[in-house]
């Protein structure tokens, strides 16, 4: 109860998760992340709460308990991540900036929607407003020279954002892009798409379909060829890229049938579906080339190549361990590393009074909300002193200059980092260096770590930091074109610099 009065409700719920088992033995259930990832789901809506100036936490209660008597959806939250091995479907505007490495586009069939043109009174933005010409005397309609206009217009418009829709689809593909289109008639549809191209051909397309199909028959494939669909014989082309056109007939008579008789059950139907889409699946089933670098990834970072290199075993299941009651502080860890490296990044080198700077830092953070006053209370001004007013430290400051916070991306061989690959396989490594300083004859590089491990344990800051300094210098040296002469961790915990 005194702790409920002292934090805010979001730290709160924190602090019950932590100082009881519960947010731990979650984990180690069945979909135990995907139970802890509710939890924070949770504080979140926690957040919500007291961002409505609201912060008891009996009102929080009842307010979750009026949302579950009116039976209010709550979502579940999501665990995929956009970079996730899943498939995903989405909308082409939803897939503007994005890449994938196959891409299957459907529906290209589809007719354009024009239902704004069929309107009887039709309105637009600069044309203006049209209608048809109607008598009702003698009982007669027809199209106005204003319709006329007005329709064009939009129907001009409408070409063209299908087109820039067309242009964003046909580019998200990296390795292998798929069109799935489909027409009542392929010799009528063959005979439209082999017309030479012209602004009346672009402007009477019906579909998406019609805009490729008339690329393709005008660039790459001949009348002939094209003519030879209706054959069902798969025509291939090697240009730039592999293309590859297949197509999959579905004769009326049999779609008559299965229209007309009314005897096949539920589970027939079902089972001609699965084996139709079996057969659609095995007819694009082609062999992917380039089957051994399906592991291989296109960039990695520098922290993920070091765990890829302790081996871990991906087959084991991770059941957290849980830490002692006493011993448990919710503010310490990765968090507290990453405040203490804001101070670092932010503090001022060159400065007459070092309370008044770190003062002055520290306001700075919290106004930006890149610290908290919990985490500060945490965080020693000695830790960062020595830093500072160190013989390193000092050397910094005399530097012919320094950088702070200094990301990077190297491309570099793949079997360097011990991917198994050809030679000529590259794989880019991105990182950011804590800080950096150039002198007249190389670089100095430092890396901040706040783990609680003792100097003496110096096998073990080898053993667990010397493969990521390496990347570090290696990256440095490639992209400066300077040798990495000196390399040092500096320990915030133990107020002391570690030669690497």
């Amino acid at each position: 109860q005194e702790l409920s009065k002292q934090l805010s409700l979001d730290t709160f719920i924190w602090r019950v998760l932590l100082d009881t088992p519960f947010y731990y033995s979650l984990g180690a259930l069945y979909q135990g992340e995907s139970k802890q990832a509710n939890l924070r789901l949770l504080i979140n809506r926690a957040k919500e709460y007291l961002s409505a100036d609201r912060t008891s936490l009996h009102g929080f209660l009842n307010h979750m308990d009026d949302l579950a008597k009116k039976e209010v959806d709550f979502s579940e939250a999501r665990l995929i991540h956009e970079k996730d091995n899943v498939v995903k479907l989405m909308t082409i505007h939803k897939s503007k900036g994005l890449e994938f490495p196959v891409v299957i586009l459907g529906g290209l069939g589809k007719n354009f929607n024009e239902m704004d043109m069929r309107e009887s009174l039709i309105l637009h933005e600069t044309v203006g407003l049209s209608t048809a010409i109607i008598d009702p005397d003698l009982r007669y309609k027809k199209s106005s020279l204003s319709e006329r206009i007005v329709k064009y217009q939009m129907r001009k418009e409408m070409l063209e954002e299908e087109l820039r829709i067309l242009y964003v689809a046909l580019t998200r593909a990296i390795h292998r892009l798929v069109l799935i289109g489909s027409v009542r008639s392929l010799t009528k549809a063959t005979s439209k798409w082999s017309r030479p191209v012209s602004g009346q051909t672009l402007f009477t397309a019906a579909s998406l379909l019609d805009y490729v199909m008339t690329a393709l028959a005008t660039t790459v494939f001949n009348q002939g060829e094209l003519y030879r669909l209706s054959e069902e014989i798969l025509i291939e082309k090697q240009l730039p890229v592999a293309l590859v056109l297949k197509l999959v007939t579905l004769e009326p008579t049999a779609v008559r049938k299965q229209k007309e008789n009314l005897e096949y059950d539920e589970w027939t139907l079902k089972a001609k579906v699965a084996q139709a889409s079996t057969t659609l699946f095995e007819d694009f089933k082609i062999p992917y080339p380039h089957q051994h670098l399906e592991s291989l990834p296109m960039k990695i970072s520098v922290t993920e190549y070091k765990n890829m290199r302790k081996q871990i075993d991906a087959e084991l299941i991770h059941i957290p361990e849980l830490t002692p009651l006493s011993g448990l502080d919710p503010l310490s860890g990765a968090l507290r590393g990453t405040q203490i490296h804001s101070i670092l990044e932010h503090f001022p080198v060159h400065y007459t009074n070092f309370e008044e700077a770190f003062r002055t830092t520290v306001e700075f953070l919290l106004e930006k909300e890149l610290l908290t006053e919990s985490l500060l209370k945490t965080i020693s001004i000695e830790e960062l002193r020595y830093f500072y007013e160190s013989e390193i430290g000092s050397r910094m400051k005399n530097a012919q200059a320094f950088y702070r916070e200094q990301p990077f991306v190297l491309q570099l061989d793949a079997h360097s980092l011990n991917f198994q690959c050809n030679e000529d396989e590259k794989v880019l490594l991105q990182g950011v260096i804590d800080v950096y300083f150039e002198e007249h004859d190389g670089l100095v590089l430092i890396d901040y770590k706040s783990d609680q491990l003792t100097l003496d344990q110096m096998d073990h800051w080898q053993d667990r930091y010397a493969l990521t300094l390496d990347l570090y210098a290696q990256a440095l040296e490639a992209l400066r074109g300077l040798p990495v002469k000196e390399r040092y961790i500096y320990s915030t915990h133990n107020k002391a610099f570690v030669v690497m």
